[in-house]
């Protein structure tokens, strides 16, 4: 793979090669994922909700103090709700809503696998349409939704932390 330096104009494109062998008559599905990280953002929709204790601070910028490392995430700040105040913070954080419009959804994600008590939501009306948990650990794991079944509608993404275990 190349490493090649930044653009700071418009770039003209790009390219990327998987290397397969086949045989003649052979079929194989080939998952290639794409991400482009944006070292500087303001991308923002509107203002969060949330009641509890948890998520009143401002994002974490990682491992809080007496937390075990926190591995996995990419880019600057996290949602831990270990941060500020230890392990027994509970609470919800409920985005603006927003219109799906975007095929996928890919996120990290890490913590408690309690899908009633610790978990990522996307929630159409009242309804909880996809859930995903972490695996009882602070390394985050890739998650991707596939929103393309719910194109067009109105949706929002809550964050729950409602166990009361240390």
């Amino acid at each position: 793979m190349a490493a090649n330096p930044p653009v700071e104009s418009e770039s003209p494109g790009a390219s990327i090669f998987v290397p397969v062998r086949l045989l003649s008559g052979q079929e194989k599905t080939i998952t290639v994922y794409f991400s482009w990280y944006h070292v500087e953002s303001n991308i923002s929709i509107g203002r969060a909700e949330w009641t509890g204790h948890a998520f009143r601070e401002k994002p974490a910028t990682g491992t809080a103090f007496n937390q075990q490392i926190v591995r996995g995430f990419i880019g600057n700040q996290l949602v831990n709700v270990f941060d500020p105040a230890g392990d027994g913070q509970t609470g919800i954080l409920e985005s603006p809503p927003f219109e799906i419009n975007k095929r996928f959804l890919t996120f990290f994600v890490g913590g408690g696998d309690d899908k009633e008590k610790t978990a990522v939501q996307l929630i159409i009306g009242d309804e909880t349409i996809i859930t995903a948990t972490g695996r009882r650990t602070e390394t985050l794991e890739l998650e991707i939704w596939n929103l393309h079944p719910y194109m067009g509608k109105e949706a929002k993404i809550r964050i729950i932390d409602l166990s009361m275990q240390p």
